[in-house]
């Protein structure tokens, strides 16, 4: 999942040659990345790759013709878009990019559970919970960490597993001028009526909404660490 999403950051333009992936040669001239080129990005093995375009092949995300490779338009799309507005979420090509080249192929799994993860996220706010069109944000019925680890479809019944959920959610984050924005941000909230647990996504990296000043200020509050990257 989290190598597919990076690879779609290479499209080209739906207006050009759509959704085949590209790079940028000589003299800015668009040209069809390879499968070196792709295993490079990726930073996988031979065999690796092979297997990840056998499965990616196999579940019509990505197809290949004439040695040039294509992401499914029915998924991802650049330029204009098609979709109707409440079926599809913006992700940014450089911060997807920085958070994937941050991980070892090892990760990528890890990773790949922030992206799980949009079909949940309030389009506004980017909290994650049951009802993402809600436009009430009263009634915003927030996810806490068990609900999120049963859309993960990992085990809870062995506490070890949701720490070690937990932490690899907040581990990731983005470098901006030498300061961390994290991928994720876990939120608690006591009250008298008890605790409330929540997780909010970094809308620099996915967001679907279109209140720029309420994402300003979410990224503001929820992801800027100030701190100096050692």
């Amino acid at each position: 999942i989290s190598r597919i999403i990076y690879l779609a950051t290479y499209m080209d333009y739906n207006s050009s040659q759509s959704n085949m992936l590209v790079k940028y040669g000589r003299h800015n001239k668009v040209e069809a990345l390879n499968r070196d080129e792709l295993r490079e990005l990726l930073n996988l093995s031979d065999k690796a790759l092979r297997l990840f375009l056998k499965n990616v092949k196999e579940n019509n995300l990505l197809f290949e013709n004439k040695k040039k490779f294509y992401v499914n338009p029915e998924y991802f799309t650049k330029g204009d878009v098609y979709f109707n507005s409440s079926d599809y979420t913006r992700l940014y090509i450089n911060t997807v990019r920085d958070l994937f080249e941050r991980t070892t192929p090892r990760q990528h799994k890890q990773l790949s559970y922030i992206f799980q993860l949009i079909p949940k996220l309030h389009y506004e706010t980017n909290i994650l919970c049951h009802n993402p069109h809600e436009t009430n944000l009263s009634q915003v019925k927030k996810m806490n960490l068990k609900d999120i680890a049963g859309w993960l479809n990992v085990n809870t019944d062995d506490n070890k597993n949701t720490t070690r959920l937990k932490k690899d959610l907040l581990k990731y984050y983005l470098m901006r001028n030498g300061e961390k924005h994290y991928a994720l941000k876990y939120v608690i909230v006591q009250s008298s009526t008890g605790i409330i647990d929540y997780f909010v996504v970094n809308p620099e990296i996915i967001w679907a909404g279109n209140n720029i000043e309420q994402v300003k200020e979410i990224v503001q509050l929820q992801f800027f660490q100030d701190e100096t990257s050692k």
